[in-house]
């Protein structure tokens, strides 16, 4: 959490910065985003996360909610677990979260690490097995 406020801080300081020099403005292009969309991602965790036997005899259910960092060659790192749901379900996203390659942020054409917030839907249940 110390080193979201100490970047937020960061951000405020370089903005202020920037601003008091006169009439310099930063278009951004896009912001660090998962290049599947939306639908792809939240399908990727429903089928990679696997749940223990506890997390699925007690019917596991929330939103896991984690911090991460998308740096600008599209790797996630500071992954930070924002819930807690239980079972360690968010040490388990964030192993499959770390595999993904995201398009970093871009400010006037230039690529630049930033931070995001995901929320992703827990629902413990067996894997029904299709060949």
């Amino acid at each position: 959490m110390k080193k979201i406020i100490f970047f937020y801080g960061i951000c405020l300081f370089v903005w202020l910065h920037v601003a008091a020099q006169g009439n310099y403005s930063v278009k951004v292009n896009q912001n660090a985003h998962y290049s599947g969309g939306e639908f792809a991602l939240a399908k990727y965790f429903l089928e990679n996360i696997t749940y223990s036997p506890e997390a699925i005899q007690n019917k596991l259910s929330g939103t896991a909610i984690l911090s991460f960092t998308v740096k600008t060659d599209s790797t996630i790192t500071d992954i930070i677990p924002l819930s807690n749901i239980g079972f360690n379900i968010e040490d388990e996203v964030s192993v499959w979260l770390k595999k993904l390659k995201y398009a970093p942020a871009m400010a006037n054409g230039v690529a630049y690490q930033s931070n995001l917030i995901i929320n992703v839907n827990i629902r413990a249940t067996e894997k029904i097995k299709t060949e």
